[in-house]
């Protein structure tokens, strides 16, 4: 008995190495029943020795329904403190986007009048909110080009790109057609805009190119969805393009099929070159890709099993050839991660199978749980 207990007692003392627990900063805000759900961190960015979370739930189904106000945290990997720097007028911080010094979060989904739409911005150690946007009901994603700042909306049933000046005061509107504008796929110098895909829709204008010399966006009938997610099968379900992650040679992205309003549910991973050719990075079939991280010349990969988190590391022009550079395992799975000298760091999620009948048992106590693996 006493050798099974030491047995015990060391097979749970290394599987307590594996990670470094540092905190859970949303519990104060989201403390338990439905509300943990909005503890999900959707995102995280390393911005001036910083790594900023994004939390929140924008969702009208399902658990902790328009759970905002949202607290920007940031957290110190020097010290491991976490700071409450900002709050957001926004149900969901759902990405951040890094451009030179200037650290942005589109508004989501606002918690004020949808007469304006909002922006943030933190430069020289300040944030700022810019309240411009007009009737802009949702800001997904947002690309600094060439001295201005374009801009993915969702408005009553149609979308946008507006497009601004870096003061953030007045805005250009260039419409989309019917269907919001969900993000941005930045190829070399161009930038392309992405709303939803349909397999029933094979026809359907999904994406458009911005063109820099007539300052519009043009059609492009020829991006479609067999194209953008080629050796894929896919149902009825509309999927969409996120964490669209700029290389030197092209870009890579996740699909994920719309699930739970405005969150998504990963199926596959992808690579478009600067030739607009696409390929589908190899996973094992059980393998979820969740986030992505550029560091000069490695490009890191968080992947989830049914078991475990995994870090790969891969290279342009050899996207196929995966070395493990992580592997932990946690009650709930790692939805973003960020990575700071040797060290990684990771934000725990959880998910309910179907928003219109779900079970508070799944929602994970650990979500929203910050993590942090040293290689």
């Amino acid at each position: 008995m006493k050798i099974l207990f030491l047995f015990i007692l060391i097979i749970s003392f290394c599987f307590s190495k594996d990670y470094n627990y540092l905190g859970n900063p949303y519990i104060k805000q989201y403390s338990n029943g439905e509300d943990i759900y909005a503890r999900n961190i959707w995102d995280m960015q390393l911005f001036e020795g910083k790594i900023y979370l994004g939390a929140g739930n924008s969702s009208n189904k399902g658990p902790a329904q328009n759970a905002g106000r949202v607290y920007v945290v940031s957290l110190d990997p020097k010290t491991e403190k976490f700071e409450y720097e900002y709050k957001v007028a926004e149900e969901q911080i759902d990405i951040f986007k890094v451009y030179k010094n200037r650290l942005y979060i589109p508004g989501h989904d606002a918690t004020q009048k949808w007469t304006y739409g909002n922006i943030y911005k933190k430069e020289n150690n300040t944030w700022q909110k810019y309240r411009t946007l007009a009737n802009a009901l949702h800001v997904y994603d947002i690309v600094e080009k060439d001295g201005k700042i374009f801009t993915a909306i969702g408005l009553k049933g149609k979308g946008a790109v507006f497009v601004s000046d870096l003061n953030a005061k007045t805005w250009q509107k260039i419409a989309q057609g019917k269907g919001r504008v969900y993000s941005f796929i930045e190829i070399e110098n161009e930038i392309f805009a992405t709303k939803t895909f349909q397999k029933k829709y094979p026809l359907k204008l999904n994406i458009t190119q911005w063109l820099t010399n007539r300052e519009t966006f043009s059609s492009r009938f020829d991006l479609n969805i067999s194209r953008m997610f080629p050796n894929t099968k896919l149902d009825n379900t509309s999927v969409k393009i996120v964490k669209s992650t700029k290389l030197r040679s092209g870009s890579l992205y996740i699909g994920v099929k719309k699930h739970n309003d405005h969150q998504g549910k990963p199926f596959g991973l992808y690579f478009i070159s600067k030739d607009l050719i696409i390929k589908k990075i190899q996973l094992h079939e059980d393998e979820i890709p969740r986030d992505i991280l550029v560091r000069g010349e490695n490009i890191f990969l968080l992947i989830n099993t049914k078991n475990e988190n995994i870090v790969y590391k891969i290279k342009e022009g050899q996207l196929n050839q995966k070395e493990e550079v992580i592997k932990f395992k946690y009650p709930s799975f790692a939805r973003s991660f960020e990575k700071y000298k040797d060290c990684f760091y990771f934000g725990i999620g959880s998910e309910v199978e179907n928003p219109d009948k779900w079970e508070i048992l799944e929602l994970k106590k650990q979500t929203g749980d910050i993590i942090k693996v040293c290689k």
